[in-house]
């Protein structure tokens, strides 16, 4: 389980982090690795699982809270 943050700065996806309470680790991605995997902007979220594979986009609070239970459980 990782965040991966898609913010032109550390310290921007940090406070964002913190303030959604995300309760595991942040990582920052290269701008040419997002690129290559097609992700662009910055108000998009991909929940990816031990394989590499997205298997959710764009959720948020309760949504995203219940994603990477069912995850967890897989």
């Amino acid at each position: 389980r990782a965040h991966v943050g898609c913010s032109p700065s550390e310290y921007r996806a940090r406070a964002f982090a913190q303030s959604q309470r995300l309760a595991w680790p942040l990582a920052t991605a290269p701008r040419d690795l997002l690129r290559t995997l097609g992700i662009f902007g910055e108000a998009a979220n991909f929940l990816v699982n031990q394989d590499g594979i997205i298997i959710g986009r764009d959720l948020h609070g309760a949504d995203l809270d219940t994603a990477v239970r069912q995850a967890l459980k897989r």
